[in-house]
């Protein structure tokens, strides 16, 4: 595969997307409040939520987690967590793109 993506995964990113945007500003406030802004609070944010539910991440998961600088990305990794473990109300399977770092990006 030459990183293209199945029509079933743009349909899912496109689900997700509308999701995203829908309560973005609002996770991200929340989470300031909660844990306060940056990187590490971040960082700690994502290992609470994992290690509450009990999910392990693979070691290309981790890799993605520990190089990434941007604090927006690693929200959106939460969030996609959350959307998928069915926390926020919605029953996709974006869990199957948390180890793709170039799905994981915010612009």
């Amino acid at each position: 595969m030459d990183g293209a993506l199945f029509a079933h995964q743009e349909l899912l990113l496109r689900e997700l997307g509308v999701k995203i945007s829908a309560i973005w500003d609002e996770l991200r406030a929340g989470l300031a409040e909660r844990i306060g802004d940056g990187i590490d609070q971040r960082r700690l944010m994502l290992m609470r939520v994992l290690e509450h539910r009990q999910i392990a991440l693979t070691e290309r998961a981790w890799s993605w987690v520990d190089a990434e600088q941007e604090e927006p990305n690693l929200t959106l990794l939460i969030l996609t967590i959350l959307i998928a473990l069915g926390s926020l109300e919605w029953n996709g399977e974006a869990h199957g793109h948390i180890g793709r770092r170039d799905l994981g990006t915010v612009s």
